[in-house]
């Protein structure tokens, strides 16, 4: 019945996957076709554009450049510059340029492959309640052994028939509480049903009681607690301007620029204005750190303060900038060029600042998903202990933690991690809520720490990074928007990406093992007083008290 479970599971996880598989675009007799992943073949020439999932690793060809989205690999938000000559890994997606890839290492030997190959390997904890049933039903086989070489030795010694011996054999075996492994095997069936009802798909049937059993939740960030989406936290303006007029400007240049983005699009979403018409734009690109639009009103920028500080007139915006950042917010600067007919490219064409007057500091935040801060808060008060492992900045994390309701308390870096040796390690993170800049390693390393210590973990995460961790923890949750890899190998799958589906399924553990733990009473009292009947009556020499027909 537990294997139904999971090949239904399996067929979901599978239709899942369909739809989000997409086709690998090479090139072949002088022509783009579109082909499955899988039919990438080594020295095939890749065409990579924008929106498309990298496949293989290899390098990117003369000509191209590529902005690559890794942050299902290394939980990275922030996009990757890859020149000519540099790798794109599998798993990766190309968020901006575009050219060419060199199919390198295709299959089995790519990045995302090797990453998790251990990850793949089938490994099932047994959970606590488990345990205690097979220890149960150990101890009774035990007994009933000893009880049978006993009354089988007096059978011997009295001349008991051969017909008698059989009889009395199959009444001590059927002391043994088989039955309590079909029970477990119909609540695991019907919890994992009832679970998936709510939006938790059980692919490990013993995993909708395990999670029950959970005391520390350690979870990643971008994706799992975020939407991967930004929202406006704040606009600051610097200089004369209302701020209904700065508003209005920045989001007329949300909307009017060509290539849309993760920030435009917040910007667009939170802020008035109008399209203008754009006479010349420079997109935003992870190199620049900026973008501009040439207007009939002038030059308008929008871009990292950092870029933008040796351009800027006036007095340093340090002390706006330093106090957003390390509230773990996103901190851009808008500003307009000093001379509305200034260039924005040199004799080369390439893109250059012009002298810039600032107008705002803008301050945005990674988008919490809506049921994170009650998921959190109910966690908390099951005494469950949550700690935030990510590959962002430390800050980051932090600050997002806190927006959530946890108190992360001083952040701890991957860095920090890497010479640590166990005992060192493992108080740190007993007492420490919020890593980042952790590679996949040292997730998997955290979650084995937190086992030394005895605690019962579940690992929450969406991309390739967190599948060994998920692995090594005794409940491996993925998000459904994940990486297939971390679907595949995680014992939950939360089909609408929502932690609040945990909730009930916590519950639905916890019925299971109260209905457990009460049908294994009545089993074992069963069990004891027909033994404690038959010992009584066999040291009495009254003969065997029961044929298998009573019992029947």
């Amino acid at each position: 019945m537990s294997a139904v479970q999971e090949l239904r599971a399996k067929r979901k996880l599978d239709r899942l996957q369909l739809l989000s598989r997409s086709a690998a675009t090479v090139v072949r007799d002088g022509r783009d076709v579109e082909v499955a992943p899988e039919e990438v073949v080594r020295g095939d020439v890749l065409h990579v554009r924008p929106g498309d999932q990298i496949v293989v690793d290899g390098p990117v060809l003369d000509g191209g450049r590529v902005e690559a989205d890794e942050s299902l690999l290394t939980g990275e938000p922030d996009p990757q510059v890859k020149e000519p000559g540099d790798d794109l890994l599998s798993g990766s997606f190309c968020v901006g340029g575009g050219g060419h890839q060199l199919a390198r290492d295709v299959g089995a030997a790519s990045y995302a492959n090797r990453l998790t190959t251990d990850a793949r390997q089938v490994s099932t904890d047994s959970t606590p309640l488990q345990r205690r049933i097979s220890f149960v039903v150990r101890l009774v086989i035990c007994l009933v052994v000893l009880m049978s070489g006993a009354i089988l030795l007096q059978a011997a010694l009295e001349g008991f028939s051969l017909v008698r011996v059989v009889q009395t054999t199959a009444v001590l075996s059927g002391l043994v509480p088989y039955g309590l492994f079909f029970l477990i095997a119909v609540a695991y069936t019907v919890g994992a049903a009832k679970s998936a009802g709510r939006g938790a798909l059980v692919q490990q049937v013993n995993a909708v009681e395990s999670v029950s059993s959970v005391d520390v939740v350690c979870t990643d960030k971008t994706g799992t607690l975020t939407t991967g989406r930004l929202s406006l936290a704040e606009i600051t303006p610097v200089g004369p301007p209302e701020v209904g007029d700065v508003e209005r400007v920045i989001g007329s240049m949300a909307r009017s620029a060509a290539s849309a983005n993760l920030t435009s699009a917040a910007l667009a979403a939170a802020l008035p204005g109008e399209p203008w018409p754009v006479r010349e734009e420079i997109p935003f690109s992870s190199s620049l750190r900026w973008s501009a639009l040439r207007t009939d009103d002038g030059v308008f920028v929008l871009g990292a303060p950092d870029a933008l500080a040796p351009h800027l007139s006036g007095p340093p915006l340090t002390g706006a900038v330093g106090a957003r950042t390390a509230q773990g917010l996103r901190v851009l600067v808008a500003a307009r060029a000093a001379d509305p007919l200034a260039p924005l490219r040199d004799d080369a064409g390439r893109a250059q600042l012009p002298p810039l007057a600032p107008l705002a500091v803008v301050a945005l935040a990674d988008e919490l998903r809506p049921e994170v801060r009650e998921a959190l808060a109910r966690f908390a008060a099951d005494g469950v202990a949550v700690k935030v492992v990510s590959g962002d900045d430390p800050r980051t994390v932090a600050a997002l933690a806190r927006q959530a309701g946890l108190d992360g308390g001083e952040p701890a870096a991957g860095a920090d991690l890497a010479a640590l040796p166990d005992p060192e390690l493992d108080a740190l993170v007993a007492r420490t809520a919020v890593f980042g800049r952790v590679a996949p390693e040292q997730k998997e390393r955290l979650v084995a720490s937190l086992r030394r210590q005895g605690r019962y973990v579940a690992m929450i995460g969406d991309g390739v990074n967190d599948a060994r961790a998920l692995k090594a923890a005794q409940v491996g949750v993925a998000m459904r928007s994940g990486s297939a890899v971390t679907r595949d190998v995680a014992d939950i799958l939360l089909t609408e990406d929502s932690l609040a589906a945990l909730v009930p399924a916590r519950q639905e553990g916890r019925r299971i093992i109260s209905g457990l733990a009460t049908s294994m009473q009545v089993f074992l009292a069963r069990v004891a007083t027909q033994g404690l009947v038959i010992l009584a009556v066999t040291m009495l020499g009254l003969g065997f008290p029961y044929s298998p027909a009573q019992v029947g």
